[in-house]
């Protein structure tokens, strides 16, 4: 299992005094087919997966409101059972149900309004730029070709960058937290001039439960700030 060093974590401490890691609380959701729909770029790592695609398929909105109903519907299912005097096990069981049937329902109504396309790799959009270590025979070009369909055939106009610590890709290569940054922004200016047209949104997903924080949960998503970048690089940072 890899796993965040203190060198790791000492470099997001930085990036996040700087303000070019900005701590999640809403984020920009454009998957959503009124928006142009997304192509969200990231690792193909299974934990951290299953956190990013659910962030850009429910926003934070959209978990809220679920927590809520989750809790009126638990709320009811428990005043009914009691009325009809049921047991234990028939509360439970009822409360299972509903619970069941409305995630159901809502996952059905999203299915209808989302049009994200995941695309995985080893590395993610580290790949995209030439210049990355980690574009071993041209392995980028797949990643390429994915983006320029989805793009063509759908209609996508957004994009989302997914880069992650630890990184099973950039360890090997000893690439630092600095180098993923770059490597994000230069994927996102190629993208750009790639494709004209396309908006493009950075993300930095960080596993911390290897190496707690003091002030962060096991795993934190940030939003990574061209402008914050810009100004450290200007200082020479």
């Amino acid at each position: 299992m890899i796993k965040l060093t203190k060198s790791n974590a000492k470099e997001i401490k930085a990036f996040i005094e700087a303000q070019v890691f900005k701590k999640v609380t809403r984020m920009s959701i454009k998957s959503r087919k009124k928006d142009g729909g997304e192509i969200a770029i990231m690792c193909a790592d299974g934990a951290q997966l299953v956190d990013k695609i659910a962030h850009r398929i429910l926003s934070t909105l959209d978990r809220e409101r679920a927590i809520r109903n989750t809790e009126i519907i638990i709320k009811r299912t428990i005043e009914d059972s009691q009325k009809n005097n049921d047991d234990e096990a028939v509360v439970i069981a009822k409360i299972s149900k509903a619970v069941t049937e409305a995630c159901i329902k809502s996952i059905k109504r999203l299915s209808r309004s989302v049009m994200l396309h995941i695309l995985t790799a080893n590395g993610g959009p580290l790949l995209i730029p030439e210049r990355s270590p980690l574009n071993v025979n041209n392995a980028r070009n797949f990643l390429m070709n994915q983006i320029r369909e989805a793009i063509q055939i759908k209609g996508v106009r957004n994009i989302v960058l997914y880069t992650h610590a630890p990184c099973g890709a950039a360890g090997p290569v000893c690439m630092d937290i600095k180098e993923q940054l770059q490597l994000l922004f230069d994927a996102e200016n190629e993208l750009i001039i790639r494709f004209p047209g396309i908006t493009v949104t950075r993300y930095f997903h960080v596993d911390y439960s290897s190496l707690p924080q003091p002030g962060h949960k096991s795993k934190e998503t940030y939003f990574v700030s061209r402008e914050a970048w810009e100004k450290l690089k200007k200082w020479g940072v």
